[in-house]
């Protein structure tokens, strides 16, 4: 998450009041948190004229605000893409294979079992790896929405070409 240029410098360092002093740091955390490390910010601190006592005043009063909002690694769209386009084809081959050469039609079970494994495995990986949960979630929202959308396409191309659907039951 290091960023290569240097981190900006915090206002704050000259005549101000503690309390002023604390909170101008401690948005100079928050607003850089996510772009530089935390030894880099404390170093860019430290430059500036903050003492040791202020800048670990400022980090500590920010650790329950980050524990509870989105301390979570983010997600990386170039894992959680082919995660989800890999989930649609496993489902969509078991699915047909399923359906093909069992006696009976197991089309419908195969997708509701791989909608359940896609779901759980979501919930369960979603704190521990979130790039994966997002695929896998991703992949569910694909397998339900693809066939309504075709199913869209192919009924509104129907009523384009002047045919009539064939469930209409007339």
């Amino acid at each position: 998450m290091a960023n290569e240029l240097p981190p900006p410098t915090p206002g704050g360092g000259g005549g101000q009041e503690q309390s002023d002093r604390a909170a101008a740091l401690a948005a100079y955390r928050e607003a850089n948190h996510g772009r530089y490390t935390d030894e880099a910010l404390r170093g860019a601190a430290r430059s500036v004229g903050y003492t040791e006592a202020e800048i670990e005043a400022a980090w500590s009063s920010l650790i329950p605000a980050a524990a509870t909002a989105g301390s979570r690694p983010r997600p990386r769209m170039l894992v959680a893409i082919p995660v989800a386009i890999v989930y649609v084809v496993v489902v969509y081959v078991a699915a047909s294979l399923l359906g093909s050469s069992a006696q009976y039609d197991l089309t419908l079970p195969a997708f509701v079992v791989a909608g359940i494994v896609g779901i759980v495995g979501w919930a369960q990986l979603r704190d521990r790896r979130p790039s994966l949960a997002l695929g896998l979630g991703l992949g569910v929202i694909l397998a339900v929405v693809l066939p309504v959308v075709l199913f869209l396409v192919l009924l509104g191309m129907c009523i384009v070409s002047g045919g009539t659907p064939i469930f209409t039951g007339g």
